[in-house]
């Protein structure tokens, strides 16, 4: 099974208290009366930006291997059903403790959709393999978020970063509940092509049989 690896920069926070902290400290020892110091004091922070940012407060990188094809995976229709079985009843568990109503509504969508899958693949176990990306690894992506949205709510005002973090999260669940329900209808998409096909086949050989009473009618008037 092939893997990738995702790397993600996130800039150190220590980099802008440096510059604030440099700011204050310059706007105490120098006066600030004409527009020109205020000019020299944004020149000087944005100097002291890239030498923090270049020799002290370096981007941290976060990265993490994800298995990039889990479509080779072995598991039978049976053990990913109870796989999406363990993680709704964790989706449910957090939900349980979310306050934000928008994500729990969001939530109970993508669990009820999960649900309406497997529904599906029971009928058409042929499709079963593509949907196990959607249990290797975005439910668990998704579960590790909601885990974080649930401790940052335990904490009594969350604000800068965190708030940022939380609002960004918000925006995750909300692009899983569309994808998600876009696998759903696309794994429906074939059947409702063979079915539209069969209908126009079906109509082609009632014409030509004469049996289609309404045209008729139109005809003859």
């Amino acid at each position: 099974m092939g893997q990738m690896t995702i790397k993600n920069k996130i800039r150190s926070p220590y980099l802008f208290y440096g510059v604030g902290i440099f700011c204050l400290i310059y706007a105490f020892v120098f006066d600030l009366y004409r527009i020109t110091d205020y000019f020299i004091l944004t020149g000087l922070g944005i100097a002291v930006y890239v030498v923090l940012r270049s020799f002290v407060f370096h981007d941290l990188t976060i990265q993490k291997v994800v298995n990039q094809d889990p479509v080779e995976s072995t598991l039978t229709l049976a053990e990913m059903e109870k796989e999406a079985a363990t993680q709704m009843q964790a989706l449910n568990e957090l939900n349980q403790g979310i306050e934000d109503e928008k994500i729990s509504q969001e939530l109970n969508e993508i669990v009820s959709t999960i649900k309406q899958i497997f529904k599906y693949l029971r009928e058409h176990p042929e499709d079963t393999s593509s949907i196990r990306k959607l249990l290797a690894y975005y439910l668990p992506a998704l579960i590790e978020l909601l885990q974080t949205y649930a401790y940052y709510e335990t904490l009594s005002g969350p604000k800068g970063k965190v708030k940022e973090t939380a609002r960004e999260i918000e925006g995750a669940v909300e692009m899983m509940k569309q994808a998600i329900h876009h696998k759903y209808e696309e794994l429906y998409q074939n059947q409702m092509i063979d079915a539209n096909a069969e209908i126009e086949v079906l109509k082609t050989m009632l014409h030509q049989d004469g049996l289609l009473l309404d045209e008729m009618k139109e005809e003859k008037n």
